[in-house]
């Protein structure tokens, strides 16, 4: 089991402009036994050779969101995200250590779907999200939300991420990471 964590942040303007700051650090670790020799950066690990791994991919974004509907039941919102990606990949074992690095900037277009079905539940689906002939990302949110008053909100869901790069010639990555997730959130 992995914890992820996610700090957001924002500023809502004139009650339909929303501006936010996302951190979202992500590690995983693991370790086993190749079923191949392997080449990564440089070094080539043996068949069968024991290797222990480190997956990062840090995300921090700034988020624009235009809400264009709102109605007693359904909120409705779009807007541009820049992302700032930190990642690296390592593998450590008998033959060596190799690690490769990237920082980027990815834009995205941000979405969010609200609608409130009871005086106190809604669910809400929202996401930032690209494709392009490069490679593509994702990050999407489906979650039940309670809001047990108008500033503050519990919610529990569901959330995906799927991206990654083909880039030609020598770089090649995706990755998809989905997993049950709970949050809360505070108005001021």
């Amino acid at each position: 089991m992995v914890l992820v964590i996610r700090v957001k942040a924002g500023y809502t303007v004139a009650e339909k402009h929303r501006i936010w700051l996302l951190a979202t650090p992500l590690r995983f670790r693991g370790s086993g036994r190749l079923s191949k020799p392997v080449a990564f950066d440089g070094v080539t690990f043996a068949d069968n050779e024991k290797v222990e791994s480190i997956y990062r991919f840090d995300s921090y974004r700034l988020s624009y969101q235009w809400e264009f509907f709102r109605n007693d039941a359904v909120t409705l919102g779009a807007g541009l995200t820049a992302k700032v990606r930190s990642a690296d990949i390592t593998l450590m074992g008998e033959t060596g250590f190799a690690r490769s690095s990237d920082l980027g900037v990815v834009p995205l277009i941000n979405f969010r779907v609200q609608w409130t079905f009871a005086d106190d539940l809604s669910l809400l689906f929202e996401g930032d999200a690209l494709w392009s002939p490069y490679g593509r990302a994702e990050d999407v949110l489906l979650a039940l939300q309670w809001h047990p008053s108008d500033k503050a909100a519990f919610r529990i869901g569901y959330r995906i991420l799927e991206g990654g790069s083909d880039g030609g010639g020598d770089v090649y990555t995706f990755a998809l990471i989905h997993y049950a997730t709970a949050g809360f959130s505070y108005s001021l």
